[in-house]
């Protein structure tokens, strides 16, 4: 059993929360959909669900859709709860206690998950929730992504990701306290921006002060001896070779390294001052 890290999330909410809200509102390069084969298949809702929203919130914090969809790709043997995942890979689990709560983390960090969503038999069966959850689990807990809220005719209701392997697969909307669905809502405690989302070799820089230096065709370094000699060592080829080869590196900012994008040396100089130029790579 584990016994998961909790910390309550008790802070006020932003002045003003948008009557509906989805998470591509604020991040709108997220893909939710293309979840990998064993994932969508895992019999077990809390790993798929823990597991989505992690690497959702990986995009997020790469700022680009990351290349590598899953830290954790496989379905293990036995039930894997949310909080156990969190804990296990992501430093713990916050609780979100409140509807603000729960809408502040929205609208600030990226989706959540309810551990406590328990369908009924007639929600499971209902037509437009049938491809989104197990009917295995109705009368009993089914954890769920939740991705934003929105208001009804029958008031406000949270939208629960669709993680079914049919399409298409539109969110599923909840109401407010319904199917227990606030019961335990929790978050996993790391805000990502220390995990690779990209394949090495890795080379780290400052860019702290150089907003959207993703951007652009590449980007120029002006770099010290001793930043040089790393570079030289992350391929061992050698430097000239490296760029008649076009090999591919990943540039991360050494303040974050999750911010990263994947280019070949394009030229190097000396001036008085190292001065190397990159070429991104599609990705």
């Amino acid at each position: 059993a584990h016994a998961a890290k909790k910390s309550t999330v008790d802070e006020m909410p932003p002045p003003e929360l948008p009557e509906h809200f989805h998470i591509t509102d604020r991040w709108g390069h997220l893909k939710l959909f293309e979840l990998e084969e064993d994932i969508v298949g895992c019999p077990h809702p809390g790993k798929r669900a823990a597991v989505t929203c992690s690497n959702i919130r990986g995009q997020i914090a790469h700022g680009r859709v990351t290349g590598e969809e899953y830290m954790v790709s496989t379905c293990e043997d036995g039930e894997f709860t949310v909080a156990a995942n969190f804990e296990k890979f992501h430093g713990g689990a916050k609780v979100l206690g409140t509807v603000d709560a729960i809408k502040t983390e929205l609208v600030t960090r990226g989706p959540v998950v309810s551990a406590s969503f328990t369908p009924t038999r007639h929600f499971v069966d209902d037509a437009n929730n049938s491809s989104a959850l197990k009917p295995s689990r109705a009368g009993s807990r089914h954890p769920m992504l939740i991705i934003g809220w929105k208001r009804t005719a029958d008031g406000e209701a949270w939208l629960l990701q669709n993680l079914g392997p049919f399409i298409p697969r539109a969110a599923v909307p909840v109401g407010f306290s319904r199917l227990r669905i606030e019961d335990e809502v929790l978050a996993p405690a790391s805000d990502f921006g220390d995990v690779y989302w990209k394949p090495g070799p890795y080379f780290h820089h400052d860019m702290s002060r150089s907003a959207g230096w993703r951007g652009g065709s590449g980007v120029k370094m002006a770099m010290t001896d001793g930043q040089m000699k790393q570079l030289a060592a992350t391929f061992p080829q050698g430097l000239l070779a490296a760029g008649r080869a076009e090999t591919r590196i990943e540039l991360c900012n050494a303040k974050k390294i999750a911010e990263s994008r994947t280019a070949r040396l394009d030229e190097i100089f000396y001036d008085g001052v190292w001065k190397v130029s990159f070429k991104w790579i599609s990705d």
